[in-house]
């Protein structure tokens, strides 16, 4: 199933929608930036569960929890101040099993940082 199957309104990766296979927790800063430029424009999607061709192979909900509770605390460690985040999921099976996350960046009227530690 492609990812516009599941959201109709989405036709590319571009510079409001981010299609990530899983969101890497040892380079947290990578997929964090995405984050951050979101914010201080316009806000934007990042899908989890999508490959880069757009497929949308779904994730379980343990994975679809884990990935929520990383970005929280990257967001909490890393961006200041923190982004706005709102989250969503979409079924790719007829068994509710595989799920796509939505995790919408709303725009802020305050420019974000992020902030990096060595």
């Amino acid at each position: 199933m492609k990812i516009n199957e599941l959201y109709s309104d989405i036709l590319a990766e571009d510079t409001k929608y981010e299609f990530k296979a899983l969101l890497n927790p040892n380079e947290p800063l990578k997929w964090a930036k995405t984050i951050v430029a979101y914010a201080n424009g316009e806000g934007g999607y990042i899908f989890v569960g999508v490959s880069d061709n757009r497929d949308a192979f779904g994730l379980s909900v343990e994975e679809i929890d884990k990935t929520k509770n990383l970005i929280t605390l990257v967001n909490d460690r890393h961006i200041f101040p923190h982004a706005k985040m709102t989250y969503g999921m979409r079924s790719v099976d007829d068994n509710a099993e595989k799920f796509v996350a939505a995790c919408g960046v709303e725009r802020t009227k305050l420019e974000l940082f992020l902030i990096v530690k060595k």
